[in-house]
């Protein structure tokens, strides 16, 4: 038997190994080896379930028993009574005039039907089920068969409360999956005009040679400093480690100037040391040569002697005088990896270590060497440089290690400006790890309240909730002044599915005294215009001017404001469409003209009523803290017109 010298060989097959992977989702199934446990596992959840179904339909099967029985004993009767009295062409027409004999024949038929719903069945409660077939054959029960149906109902209520949760939770599947597909449609448009904005002329890999690897680099050579890299014109090149290297086929410097380029994700990394094992041959041979003379021998067999000794040293251990790390394209490590299995002859002299994107280690030219002293600070800000937000507390500081001489403010623009240029799905790096780069360390402890305030705010902009008109709804004193519990309040009838504690964190950040925060300070904090918000409830209002007065279109008698049709010809004041002009109309500070007051901005010089430059409603401004334009643009397009930049409120979508 098993364990006694029998042994079984498992195959799975993708299609299995998908559906174990499927059942057993709460496990972390990394190796193979791990399926030994997990098919026996498989196959118990497969029979459990099983088991319930048979419980089901056993179940269901015992109930129509209940009233099938009393209807064969009601068929029976009446054919001990009835068989004497009517010939048979008479009994096989009593169906059709008893109505008590009908619920009797319709408990044995079992209706086939081959219709298909127009829509998708939703799943139904066994409870249900059977309170539906109770109350259907109710003039074949009994009092004393209800309680039989009471036991069954409770046998089968167990597993309604086992699996209410995985009914819910597909439920929930089925709505995020939709929602998926709609966002992926939106996404697929967004990609395409995308992709088109981007030139790739100029893209053909440029061979270099080998020789290459046996010398350090120099200007004109197939790589330059990491340092110098920069993904246009208006993006400023930032001091990286002078050990950080990219490849020319990666990226090309005399693209800058030329449009906009999509930036590749990093592939590769190269560790690589120029003639290392030829300076260490050096160095040894060296070391053996003055050991051996010291013992006599002659120079010239001291020399042979010391070449072979040399040649069989291990690699020394300490740190490496000279080393680079370097981006490479895809097709270039893939070379390199190449010529590692091929043992190709530059590796002689240098050494070379293939790595992942993550610093996991690919391939090795030698097994042992020296690394570089600043290699995990190379590591992570090749990470950086690959615009990826997620570092342990080591890896933060090995990045801000080496990011030291760079201020902030350059870290947070060439981040931007690379990640926009990159297919990824976070654009939000608020609330992970790498806003520590972007904070000064005493700030830390805001970190979190910050990112919430972001999402706060997305929140309110989804709902279009006007901020102004919350704040004096919840000001009961009407002074101006919001005091903690009522901001409290006000933020919660928001309901965007934020925590009290959440809450407290985002109030925490507004600059109050102990008696409140004034509106001022929440419009500052939530840069909210106050008089444009004050103007925008002012035109939705239908009954803003019913004191002004106003003159009847017929006569044109001037009428009180109170009074809803002209006083001379009695014409509805509905019918007219003049109101006062100071309150429908408001004029330009920039350029004088006169404009709607159901209009935020200028109609001529684009200027705000608050006589700042301010976004139109059918457009959207290219936002100048991160790096745009300040140009306005339709809200049809998805990206710039003039920088290329994409639209802030896309932040959140996959490209």
């Amino acid at each position: 038997g098993i364990g006694a010298g029998q042994t079984i060989h498992l195959y799975l097959i993708p299609e299995v190994e998908n559906r174990i992977r499927q059942e057993l989702s709460l496990v972390d199934v990394k190796s193979l080896d791990s399926f030994r446990l997990h098919v026996p596992a498989w196959l118990l959840v497969n029979s459990m379930k099983m088991e319930s179904m048979q419980l089901v339909q056993l179940s269901l099967q015992e109930l129509h028993n209940i009233w099938r029985t009393r209807a064969l004993e009601a068929l029976l009767v009446d054919v001990d009574t009835n068989k004497t009295k009517h010939s048979s062409g008479q009994r096989l027409l009593r169906f059709h005039q008893s109505l008590a004999l009908r619920p009797c024949i319709e408990a044995f038929r079992v209706q086939v039907s081959y219709a298909i719903a127009a829509q998708v069945p939703v799943p139904r409660a066994i409870t249900d089920t059977i309170q539906e077939l109770t109350a259907l054959h109710a003039t074949l029960l009994e009092p004393s068969d209800y309680d039989r149906v009471a036991q069954v109902t409770a046998r089968v209520a167990t597993l309604m409360d086992m699996s209410s949760d995985m009914h819910l939770n597909a439920e929930v599947v089925h709505e995020n999956e939709a929602e998926a597909e709609e966002e992926a449609e939106e996404e697929a448009e967004q990609e395409e005009q995308k992709m088109s904005a981007y030139p790739r002329d100029d893209e053909h890999p440029v061979p270099w040679s080998t020789d290459a690897l046996l010398q350090s680099p120099s200007t004109g050579d197939a790589f330059y400093p990491l340092s110098l890299f920069q993904a246009q014109s208006a993006c400023r090149a930032i001091a990286f480690p002078g050990t950080m290297l990219v490849s020319g086929n990666y990226f090309r410097r005399r693209w800058i100037g030329l449009g906009e380029r999509r930036l590749k994700n990093i592939g590769f990394l190269m560790e690589w040391y120029p003639n290392a094992i030829q300076n260490h041959l050096k160095e040894r041979i060296g070391v053996h040569f003055v050991t051996l003379v010291a013992t006599g021998l002659p120079p010239t067999d001291a020399a042979a002697q010391a070449i072979h000794l040399a040649s069989q040293d291990p690699m020394i251990t300490s740190v490496a005088t000279e080393g680079y790390v370097v981006a490479l394209s895809l097709a270039e490590g893939e070379t390199i990896r190449r010529m590692l299995h091929c043992a190709h002859p530059v590796f002689t002299s240098s050494r070379v270590q293939l790595h992942m994107s993550d610093g996991a280690l690919v391939e090795s030219s030698h097994r042992a060497g020296p690394s570089l002293a600043h290699l995990p600070e190379a590591l992570q800000s090749f990470r950086f440089f690959n615009n990826e937000m997620y570092y342990t507390p080591e890896q933060v500081a090995a990045l801000l290690s080496g990011l030291t001489s760079v201020p902030l403010h350059w870290r947070h623009d060439f981040f931007q400006s690379t990640l926009r240029l990159r297919r990824r799905e976070r654009q939000l790096w608020g609330d992970t790890p790498l806003a520590k780069v972007f904070t000064k360390e005493d700030e830390w402890h805001l970190l979190s309240a910050r990112a919430k305030m972001e999402q706060f705010q997305r929140g309110i902009k989804a709902k279009k909730i006007s901020l102004v008109t919350a704040w004096h709804r919840f000001d009961v004193n009407n002074h101006g002044r919001l005091s903690y519990d009522e901001l409290l309040r006000c933020f919660e009838s928001f309901q965007l599915g934020f925590s009290p504690g959440d809450l407290n964190e985002i109030i925490g950040l507004m600059e109050g005294q102990q008696d409140g925060v004034t509106i001022a300070k929440l419009a500052h904090a939530f840069d909210v215009d106050l008089l444009v918000e004050s103007m925008v409830d002012k035109s939705n209002k239908p009954d803003e001017h019913t004191q002004d007065p106003w003159l009847c279109v017929v006569c044109t008698f001037q009428n009180d404001g109170l009074v809803t049709s002209c006083v001379m010809c009695n014409e509805p004041r509905d019918h007219t469409k003049q109101v006062a002009e100071v309150a429908q109309t408001w004029q330009c500070e920039n350029c004088t003209f006169i404009n709607p007051i159901a209009e935020t901005t200028c109609a001529v010089c684009e200027m705000g009523a608050s006589g700042r430059r301010e976004v139109p409603k059918d457009k959207w401004i290219c936002d100048p803290e991160q790096g745009g334009c300040t140009y306005f643009n339709l809200k049809t397009a998805f990206y710039c017109d003039v920088c290329n930049r994409a639209r802030p409120d896309l932040a959140t979508h996959r490209f």
